[in-house]
């Protein structure tokens, strides 16, 4: 970094190894489900290219009676989506590993 918070336009480019690409899938999901939703851009990048693809930390598992009346306004995502069951084909596409998430979200249908 330079003195103004830029990143330093000099530094060395690396060589010898592929340029890395990280990639996060989102909640609830796992590693398999990013790896279907971008093997066209995996494929059009070519094998010049090393992804990674982890894992998030977190576990996640539906939470059904946690489901509040949605937001008619805001379509709300939470209330609509992310505690929901995943579908048959999500679990397809999960190939047996736990649907993660990268952090906690808790939802008390009282407050």
């Amino acid at each position: 970094m330079n003195s103004a918070g830029y990143a330093d336009t000099n530094a060395a480019l690396v060589v010898g190894r592929k340029l890395r690409i990280l990639a996060l899938h989102g909640a609830p999901a796992n590693a398999n489900i990013l790896k279907f939703q971008i093997a066209r851009m995996k494929a059009t990048f070519g094998k010049d290219f090393e992804w990674i693809i982890p894992d998030a930390p977190e576990d996640w598992a539906p939470t059904p009676d946690s489901e509040r009346p949605p937001d008619e306004e805001s379509q709300d995502f939470l209330s609509k989506e992310y505690f929901k069951e995943r579908s048959e084909f999500e679990k397809r596409l999960a190939q047996g590993k736990p649907f993660r998430a990268w952090f906690k979200i808790f939802w008390n249908k009282d407050f």
